[in-house]
Parts: C-alpha cells; structure tokens; sequence
C-alpha cells in the first residue's frame, strides 16, 4: 500500500511541476528527472525483494487459512430458519395454534383438538430435530 501511495505521489508531484513550470528547455529536464524518479519509485520493492534472504515461508503465507466464527450471524441464521420452519408448520396444519422452541431445545407444538397424524414427524423433518425432542399438546 506504501508502495502504490508512493507511486501516486510522484507521479501527482510530476503533473503540478509540469504545469506549473513554464514551457522550455528546463521543462524537458524536469520531466526526465521525474521519469527517472518514477522508476526508482517503481522498482525499489523489486531490488529490496531480491536483496532479502528468502524462505519458504516469505512465500508462503501459512496464516492464511486461519479464520474466526461470528457466532452472532449463526445465531441470527439460526434463529431465522427456525422461524420460516415454525411458519410453514402453521401453515400446514391449522389446528397448530403456538409452535415454539424451548430454552432446553425441546419444540413444543400446541394444537386446537386432537394433534392430526403425521404432526410430530414433520415438525421433525421441518426443524430438523429428534422425535424426542417434540413435545405435542392438545386441547380439549
């Protein structure tokens, strides 16, 4: 980054010396020296690279792969699968009047009557969760 900044200046320093200088011999001058000054600009990372000893690991960046968990947007996701899932449930049977998860991860599934068959085995299949975990109350 120091680089292309330093890159950029002389060439923008150039640019405000040409324009301001007047037209004539002198001006050719300048703009060689700063053609010469770029070059140096540009090929200074070059020698500064050669001149280093290198190793495998200059070339290698072994730290790439490394990387951290945003725990908050897989809660998030999480969060907002399971509603889209608890939706399509409440629209699939109408007798579900309140469909929830549990603190303890247990889905409890309240409905209007007597639970329709296949209930419990598609809220698993929706939520993704053990049949054992699906608790199903019915009313009167």
């Amino acid at each position: 980054m120091r680089w292309l900044l330093g890159v950029v200046g002389v060439v923008l320093l150039g640019v405000l010396v040409d324009v301001l200088l007047p037209k004539g011999q002198m001006s050719k001058y300048v703009k060689g020296i700063f053609a010469v000054l770029l070059l140096f600009v540009i090929v200074a990372p070059v020698v500064s690279f050669f001149r280093h000893k290198l190793t495998i690991d200059d070339l290698i960046n072994f730290d790439a792969g490394s990387y951290q968990t945003d725990n908050a947007y897989i809660d998030l996701i999480e969060t907002e699968r399971k509603r889209q899932a608890l939706q399509t449930v409440r629209e699939r049977y109408a007798a579900v009047y309140d469909l929830y998860v549990d603190e303890e991860g247990k889905v409890r599934v309240y409905v209007a009557g007597v639970a329709p068959d296949g209930l419990g085995e598609y809220v698993c299949i929706v939520l993704s969760v053990e049949p054992e975990e699906v608790i199903i109350y019915e009313s009167g």
